[in-house]
This record gives C-alpha cells, sequence and structure tokens, in this order.
C-alpha cells in the first residue's frame, strides 16, 4: 500500500482491510506521507485494536549520502528517527566507503544505534519486520481533526457521496 497520512489513507486502508483481511500489510509512504503520521494513524485509537504495528525499516540508497539534498530533506530524515531498522538496499552498486559515511551520517544524526542491515535487490529478512514497533504514538505537530462519520445525519448530496476535507502542516487531505 503506498499513501500519504490524511483521510485518503484511512479509507483506503479501511477498505483493504475489510475486503482483503491481510495478515500483514505493507506500506510505502513516498514523500507525500509523513512518517510520523503515518505511524501516528496507524497507532492511534481506532486502529489499536486492529493493526499490530511492528518494525519500521527505512530503507537507504548509501550511494546518496554524499548528496547534501537527500541528507538534509525532512521527510529523509524523519524516516531515519522513526525507524526500528535502517536497510542499506543495493548495496551491489557501492562499496564500504558509501556505508561508511552512512554510518557517520547516522551518528551524525546521533541514530548510531539502530541497527544496520546491508542488502541488494530489496531482499529483506522476514525476521527484521516481527519486533515491535518503537514508536507506539507519534506526536503530531498539529492534532488533525478526526471525522466520526457513525454519529453524523448528512443527508446524502446530489452527487451521491459526502467528501470531507481538511488542511494540516501545509497539506491538503479530502476524503469521500
Amino acid at each position: 500500500m503506498c499513501c500519504a497520512a490524511g483521510l485518503p489513507m484511512k479509507v483506503a486502508l479501511n477498505q483493504l482491510i475489510g475486503k482483503a483481511k491481510p495478515d500483514r500489510l505493507l506500506i510505502e509512504p513516498s514523500g507525500l506521507g509523513h512518517p510520523e503520521e503515518v505511524i501516528a494513524v496507524l497507532s492511534g485509537e481506532f486502529y489499536q485494536s486492529i493493526i499490530d504495528l511492528r518494525a519500521t525499516l527505512t530503507l537507504v540508497d548509501a550511494r546518496h549520502m554524499a548528496d547534501a539534498k537527500y541528507r538534509e530533506h525532512e521527510t529523509f530524515q524523519q524516516q531515519l528517527q522513526i525507524a526500528d531498522l535502517i536497510v542499506a538496499n543495493k548495496s551491489d552498486m557501492y562499496g564500504q566507503s558509501e556505508i561508511a559515511a552512512l554510518k557517520a551520517y547516522l551518528n551524525e544524526m546521533h541514530l548510531q544505534e539502530l541497527p544496520l542491515q546491508i542488502t541488494q535487490d530489496a531482499k529483506i529478512n522476514t525476521e527484521w519486520l516481527k519486533p515491535n514497533a518503537k514508536f507506539n504514538q507519534a506526536v503530531w505537530q498539529e492534532q488533525p481533526a478526526v471525522f466520526d462519520l457513525k454519529n453524523e445525519t448528512q443527508p446524502i448530496p446530489d452527487c451521491g457521496y459526502l467528501a470531507l476535507g481538511q488542511q494540516l502542516s501545509g497539506w491538503d487531505s479530502y476524503g469521500w
């Protein structure tokens, strides 16, 4: 599942859980989903009895450690900070100097204690997914609005559906 945190993610997640009833769900938030917010949604009150949140893996291409654009990007830093495990992927495309640069960067970020696994072709050992996540609940910079549609008595508009939206931390979120 690929997502951005917010109402559309919740709608998609509810549909996926309701229809597919997955045993395991892997979420790749890309650049649109702030990792802390995704974890806050997954560990929030609504999903606590539904989702058993486990290890958060952050995949890194160590070749990018020389590029300040990556090192200084807020979302990249947040992905590392919320990780339970760092996975240095594409290791067949770089050498020990790039791994050393990654370790130095993790040290600079005060993340040197995080486990680091080196892999290629995105091969992930399923054992890496089993530990409990270190974040039970991420802290929102702003508190999101929670819509309880079960208790709403709004008439269905002529278009045939209800639409809700909100803006949070400069991002717009809409759901139908």
